[in-house]
């Protein structure tokens, strides 16, 4: 019996979206619009088993004030940090920050994960295209003796390479943080929800955090930044002292 090949639930290339639309055409005689088509596939992702998102409200998860950028003042009805922890995705259900580059920091639920993906969710409409943030890093706060000690001697290397983008968060507390994910978010991709990896030398490392800050360090040309909601999955660990 042939072995079977283990899914990577972050593979999206296991469903066929050209099949999907045919399949979902109006009547079988009309093609879809791309919204249905999004919405249709958008469904069929959150319909299936997903990995634990630790980065909810409704799960525990909290807005830190300190580590997070002000609220643009636009206007509309809900402009507020704890939209990020919703899984809402209206745009009454987004947060703005003025500017190009903002941050938001997320105590998690459990005191200790060790986070191995990191996913952010965007309304689709085109004016938010501009507002839509471009160069991101994920930030760890290392906090406990056993965790400062991995982060002193097993992550040296790794934290050399990663020299360009500074000591932490532009808002940091002063505590110290550990870079675990660098990417840009595409907001024309055929699909807004984007997940990015963990560097693996932190996923392999035996590293926990508690406290995650998300740092938007440029758009794509608007004059505010929007996210509508972000997802941390991971595993969690017993932290040690």
């Amino acid at each position: 019996m042939p072995a079977q090949r283990e899914t990577d639930p972050f593979d999206s290339s296991r469903f066929d979206f050209e099949d999907t639309g045919t399949a979902l055409a109006i009547g079988k005689s009309q093609p879809v619009s791309h919204s249905q088509l999004e919405r249709a596939i958008r469904i069929a992702l959150e319909s299936t088993v997903q990995p634990h998102d630790f980065a909810l409200a409704s799960g525990g998860a909290r807005i830190i004030p300190g580590l997070t950028s002000g609220t643009s003042s636009y206007h509309y009805v809900s402009n507020r940090p704890e939209n990020v922890l919703t899984e809402g995705l209206d745009r009454d259900s987004c947060w703005l920050f003025d500017g190009g580059r903002g941050q938001v920091g997320i105590r998690l639920p459990n005191h200790s994960i060790a986070p191995t993906h990191i996913a952010l969710d965007l309304n689709r409409l085109p004016y938010f295209y501009s507002d839509a943030p471009r160069r991101v890093v994920l930030w760890g706060m290392v906090d406990g003796d056993n965790n400062r000690r991995i982060y002193d001697s097993q992550l040296q290397d790794y934290r050399d390479s990663l020299r360009h983008l500074g000591d932490g968060p532009a808002q940091s507390l002063g505590y110290t943080f550990l870079a675990l994910s660098e990417f840009e978010y595409d907001p024309v991709a055929p699909f807004p929800l984007q997940t990015h990896r963990v560097a693996s030398a932190v996923v392999t490392s035996p590293i926990s955090f508690g406290v995650l800050v998300l740092e938007v360090m440029s758009n794509w040309g608007g004059v505010r930044t929007g996210i509508c909601r972000i997802r941390i999955h991971g595993t969690p660990r017993t932290s040690k002292a």
